[in-house]
């Protein structure tokens, strides 16, 4: 066995389906009788899959002794065993000297593009004119490893923000990454540096490394909005392992800056971190019966892409309007109930909540810069509904999947999570469920035909104060997350509100 102090390198590929596993680290191979582990017994010749053969052989060339692979370095039959390994995956990979990536396009194990002679699809064409070289460009680190299957998979996100350095193998070059550069194979092209000839000058060409972004600029925020919406869009042959596969980089910030996380929600910034909104058409999360479901209020119960709204990024003094019990997530021994028979968490607290009237607008615009989930026109279910009040005056928005909710409601139910200010003044429109920032008056003045434009957009330069607010359902005494809508601090007060003790499962 590999001594802790040791140098070793990672692997991070794409197994691919379970029938093209030919080998894998199990209680039998890896363990004695009394259940310690014991040196893996290696398949006989030709058994094991080629992709970590090469990989070997490079770590080898490397000059890199010890290789970490999932499936040798995990019993994948012992529960414990690979519980206690997802556990470690931010030290793993953290500590590697390097990560051999293998984004190959397909998800099926290959040998490594490049490694050897003829082994990749795409050559680069190349000719020479008197004293000039010229050559066809190769396509770019951010188009090579994005076409790749590699880059659809959960699991390996967090292989790559981890690491410290990567060498990633695409079909058309390589690339190595780290923290503060990126180089290319791309050679023959001329350059500006001749003692650099291999660097990415070119900035957009960078392989994005959010973490690297949390531990310099502290904008803790920030960074997990962008990991959540990068792991989100990725895809999992287990649902069930939607935590799993990002505990890695919860435990790397964790240790960074000092939060906890409840079914990937950070207790640090916990109520803000709430506020996750659809990207796409959302459906609840399949679960087997040795997993745990996760409540509605997290992310992980979900399956498809969530974010963060860029507004959540720019708001400033966010006030919370939740009252929260000494314990902030109780144990809850429900059973078979929320159409499940699997325990949930339920969030324990006192806010406020009112009724509001929620319908589609019978207009719908495109604006620059606003998601396209508000043309009327569009297959996506996902739709910005006008909120109103009980005496019809629009009050705010709501993002709503009308494949799922049926509209009107003459009654949905909203409670308060926080009240927070905007720079500029969002501007709810009768006719419309959207929103205009102040500055597109100007530009488009016929934004409602034969209309008045200082009437939908009164100049305002001051801050705007609204609430962030849940849409809710109540199953059997517990409520349920439906959606996030922002409604103006001024149509919240007025309503008929009371203060409630919520339990959201």
């Amino acid at each position: 066995m590999a001594p802790d102090t040791c140098r070793f390198a990672a692997l991070s590929y794409v197994w691919g389906t379970p029938e093209s596993q030919t080998f894998g680290s199990t209680r039998s191979n890896s363990m004695d009788s009394a259940g310690n582990l014991v040196e893996l017994k290696l398949p006989t010749e030709n058994k094991l899959p080629t992709v970590i053969e090469e990989a070997m052989h490079l770590a080898h060339k490397l000059g890199i002794d010890y290789l970490w692979v999932d499936v040798l370095c995990i019993i994948q039959d012992d529960l414990d065993h690979k519980n206690f390994q997802i556990s470690r995956m931010a030290d793993i990979y953290s500590s590697a000297f390097v990560t051999i990536v293998i984004a190959g396009e397909t998800g099926t194990p290959s040998p490594l593009p490049g490694l050897r002679r003829n082994s990749r699809k795409i050559s680069q064409a190349i000719a020479t004119l008197g004293q000039l070289t010229w050559a066809e460009a190769l396509p770019r680190s951010i188009e090579a490893i994005g076409a790749s299957k590699w880059a659809t998979r959960a699991w390996t996100l967090q292989e790559r923000v981890l690491s410290k350095r990567c060498l990633i193998f695409t079909e058309s070059q390589l690339f190595f990454q780290c923290v503060r550069e990126v180089w290319c194979e791309d050679t023959h092209a001329e350059i500006l540096y001749q003692s650099a000839p291999m660097r990415v000058m070119n900035e957009s060409s960078h392989i994005y490394h959010p973490m690297l972004e949390a531990r310099t600029n502290g904008s803790f925020f920030r960074t997990y909005a962008s990991l959540v919406n990068l792991y989100t869009k990725r895809a999992l042959t287990f649902p069930e392992d939607i935590l799993d596969a990002f505990r890695g980089i919860m435990n790397t910030l964790a240790q960074t800056h000092g939060t906890d996380f409840a079914f990937g929600i950070p207790t640090l910034s916990f109520d803000r971190a709430l506020l996750w909104q659809p990207a796409k058409q959302l459906s609840l999360r399949p679960w087997q019966d040795s997993k745990q479901k996760n409540p509605s209020w997290s992310w992980a119960a979900w399956v498809g892409e969530v974010k963060y709204e860029t507004e959540i990024n720019n708001i400033r003094n966010i006030e919370s309007k939740i009252t929260w019990s000494r314990k902030r997530v109780l144990n809850d021994p429900m059973q078979k109930q929320m159409g499940g028979e699997y325990p949930l968490k339920a969030l324990t607290f006192q806010t406020t909540t009112a009724c509001f009237k929620v319908e589609q607008a019978l207009e719908w615009f495109n604006i620059p810069g606003i998601s396209n989930v508000n043309n009327h026109n569009s297959k996506d279910p996902l739709r910005y509904v006008v909120i109103k009040s009980p005496d019809n005056t629009p009050a705010g928005e709501v993002i709503i999947d009308i494949g799922m909710t049926r509209l009107p409601l003459e009654n949905a139910e909203f409670i308060l999570i926080c009240k927070t200010k905007c720079y500029k003044r969002h501007v709810w429109l009768d006719c419309w469920g959207g929103r205009a920032m102040e500055s597109y008056e100007s530009k488009n003045p016929l934004f409602l035909p034969g209309a008045k434009p200082e009437k939908f957009f009164p100049k305002e330069t001051k801050d705007w104060t609204y609430y962030k607010v849940m849409m809710i359902t109540w199953v059997v005494g517990y409520a349920q997350r439906l959606a996030i809508g922002t409604i103006d601090q001024g149509a919240w007060e007025s309503c008929c509100s009371e203060q409630k003790m919520i339990q959201l499962a």
